[in-house]
């Protein structure tokens, strides 16, 4: 086995996670991203005010890695744990900061992610934890006349705003070497011909979980950016723009997040057995999210309610049953929490859309 670097935005992966690697030969593994609850804010003083609003902005950018989204903004369930952030802060420190002369210090926070995960889960958002797939990128540059292939070394623009991108979002991204092996293998008309089955053949020594092959160029005065991403047996293809060509990669990898968030989630409830999805109209607060839940998982056919999805003031909670569907509803009928919703239909499985589905399981709450 040849020895190669893994990278991920910049860093070296730590010694035990190589001997792990190492120790599993052909294994494909989904990698620890280290720093997830680590963010770096800047500064103009250090004084106990401006300390806590960096608090806020920090935690805003963590959430939005733990729940797989871009930003925080469409979830007003996240809220309140902005105004009570100092609360989730495990440790800070101060640095210097080169970057903005205005701002000369930068607030290094990190946050409890186990409490962080707990609070997004039980607001019934998705949590997107540590482990995540590695994506091997290959990336082809058409810039100023020249082509090149992104690499290792992690000095080209492109690299440097794949990065950046990927340390906002929490993405394991690893990079090629491109020494004597891969350029004898994969070339740049490979990856902009969409020859992909050579690009895949030389990815094997790197053994990702996932390889992301795409392609930027000047184009109508602006820059395009094209993606393949294989990850199990249906590739995804898109398409990014952008005024220059790392605003088009910022925006296709920004894609590339959602995509893997978006899988994480949908897997993980999936695969939970005889689970269906209960939905529970004009839940309008915190408290009375808890209160659904925790009279859910009371009642004697349920062995496990957890939240699932918001949306407005509907919930859906994720329900594994002892028996009968039937007898849920039945039982809820005779308490004075929830009441049968007139759109009531059969119940839903987890990864099912509503369409797919016969319908689901509803109710409404009583007041």
């Amino acid at each position: 086995m040849r020895m190669y670097q893994l990278l991920w935005v910049g860093r070296r992966l730590s010694l035990a996670w190589l001997l792990l690697l190492f120790a599993v030969p052909g294994a494909a593994l989904a990698v620890p991203v280290e720093n997830l609850y680590t963010v770096e804010v800047p500064v103009t003083t250090r004084d106990r005010p401006e300390r806590q609003e960096a608090f806020k902005e920090g935690l805003s950018q963590v959430l939005a890695r733990v729940i797989g989204a871009r930003s925080i903004e469409p979830y007003a369930g996240l809220d309140s744990l902005l105004d009570t952030a100092s609360r989730y802060v495990q440790r800070f420190e101060y640095g210097e900061s080169r970057a903005d002369e205005r701002r000369p210090y930068l607030l290094r926070v990190t946050f409890d992610g186990a409490a962080l995960e707990r609070a997004v889960s039980e607001r019934g958002l998705p949590v997107w934890g540590r482990d995540r797939p590695g994506v091997l990128v290959w990336l082809a540059v058409t810039e100023r006349g020249n082509r090149y292939l992104v690499g290792g070394d992690g000095s080209s623009p492109a690299r440097r705003a794949l990065d950046a991108v990927a340390a906002q979002r929490g993405l394991p991204l690893l990079y090629p070497l491109l020494d004597v092996e891969d350029q004898s293998r994969v070339t740049f008309a490979d990856i902009t011909g969409g020859f992909h089955e050579t690009v895949h053949e030389a990815s094997r020594r790197y053994r990702p979980e996932a390889t992301l092959i795409a392609q930027v160029a000047p184009l109508s005065g602006g820059w395009e950016a094209r993606w393949t991403l294989a990850e199990g047996a249906q590739p995804s293809t898109w398409t990014s723009r952008g005024a220059s060509m790392e605003a088009a990669l910022a925006e296709g990898l920004h894609e590339l997040g959602d995509t893997l968030a978006r899988r994480t989630a949908t897997d993980r409830f999936a695969e939970m057995a005889q689970g269906i999805l209960v939905n529970v109209r004009d839940v309008r607060t915190h408290a009375e999210l808890n209160r659904v839940v925790d009279y859910l998982q009371g009642l004697s056919p349920v062995a496990l309610a957890r939240p699932f999805g918001l949306r407005g003031d509907d919930v859906e909670v994720l329900v594994q049953l002892r028996g009968d569907p039937r007898d849920l509803e039945r039982l809820v009928m005779l308490g004075n929490v929830l009441a049968q919703d007139s759109r009531t239909a059969a119940p839903r499985l987890p990864g099912q859309s509503r369409d797919a589905a016969a319908g689901q399981l509803e109710f409404r709450m009583l007041r």
